[in-house]
């Protein structure tokens, strides 16, 4: 073979050589995460074709940050003002039943305001929808609370009021069972405790909540602004 087909071959080879070796370069270049993210794609679309996957949604219809309560003695319920045991957010209120002995206690744990409604036709709230979160220890003298009298063996929190901030006039409010129904509101309990809200329609952002068992009447002050 003449020199000059050597020499063509000879370049020929090397721009093979030099293609393949710009080739395997590039195959290099590659990030292995986006090559792994791909047949992970391929590999989900193929055993489930027609199928996109989706995070099933969280329904949360309160965030109410819980306020850790401080433990206290029992009986160490402050003195009243006219005539009520006043509490701040937080602390426990100590529950006596008929014989002076503590039946539970219980403590507004936070507040929520502009709650939504889980309804698919949302009725509008005529002020704004508010949870009450209750933290609530029961004990095992509550049952033995007479079912006829105020001392109930019940803690009945949907009779829980909301009043003016500081004030004696009584909120025109009312349950927003139409809405989403409170998970504690008349229960029976027994030795345990147990964390729940009660919501509300309610008129004004700053109000004080009052419940009462027996001759007591618990309010809680100061839970907003």
């Amino acid at each position: 073979m003449p020199s000059g087909g050597w020499r063509a071959r000879g370049v020929r080879d090397l721009l093979v050589a030099s293609a393949l070796g710009a080739s395997l370069l590039l195959a290099a270049c590659v990030p292995p995460v986006a090559a792994t993210r791909e047949s992970a794609d391929a590999v989900a679309v193929i055993a489930t074709p027609g199928v996109t996957q989706t995070p099933t949604p969280t329904v949360t219809p309160i965030n109410v940050q819980v306020v850790a309560a401080p433990r206290v003695a029992e009986n160490e319920n402050p003195k009243p003002v006219d005539g009520e045991l006043r509490f701040t957010r937080g602390q426990w209120a100590t529950v006596l039943g008929a014989s002076g002995e503590p039946v539970g206690r219980f403590t507004v744990a936070g507040v929520a305001f502009d709650v939504r409604c889980l309804e698919e036709d949302a009725p509008k709230a005529g002020g704004s929808y508010v949870a009450i979160q209750l933290q609530v220890e029961g004990y095992g003298a509550l049952s033995a609370e007479d079912e006829e009298g105020a001392f109930a063996p019940v803690f009945a929190f949907d009779s829980l009021r909301l009043f003016e901030k500081n004030g004696d006039s009584k909120l025109v409010s009312s349950l927003a069972d139409d809405c989403i129904g409170s998970s504690v509101q008349q229960r029976e309990y027994g030795v345990g405790s147990e964390s729940g809200y009660v919501v509300f329609d309610v008129p004004k952002e700053r109000f004080d909540v009052v419940w009462e068992y027996g001759d007591q009447t618990f309010r809680f002050v100061n839970l907003t602004l």
